[in-house]
């Protein structure tokens, strides 16, 4: 329930507890948050059958693996393009032609040449 509406659920849901503004204010770290939160999914009988998939722990393990999987269907695009980008470099050193040495004497015979 969300502002007076009921809403279905897509799975996979995770539910969380929240630190409150008093612990907040009362300083109470993370640690204790987290162990309170699996506390409370452990002791509540609503959701005591839920419990090894709740909590911001289980969610941050879920949403690692969506990003995991985000990344790697990515990863052969961005190789793709890489690999574009490398041989549009290649080219158009090629095209360019190659270097002229930093060596003063080749540099001197070079320029002292009849074009």
């Amino acid at each position: 329930m969300l502002e007076g509406r009921a809403y279905r659920l897509k799975f996979p849901w995770i539910g969380v507890v929240n630190r409150s503004q008093a612990d907040i204010n009362k300083n109470v770290d993370m640690i204790a948050a987290r162990r309170r939160e699996r506390e409370y999914f452990n002791t509540t009988p609503e959701y005591k059958h839920l419990a090894n998939r709740m909590g911001s722990e289980h969610l941050a393990k879920m949403l690692s693996k969506h990003l995991e999987t985000v990344i790697k269907s990515k990863i052969p695009g961005i190789q793709s393009l890489i690999s574009k980008t490398i041989n549009e470099i290649e080219t158009e050193l090629t095209r360019l032609g190659k270097p002229v040495a930093a060596d003063a004497g080749v540099s001197l015979l070079l320029f002292s040449q009849p074009i």
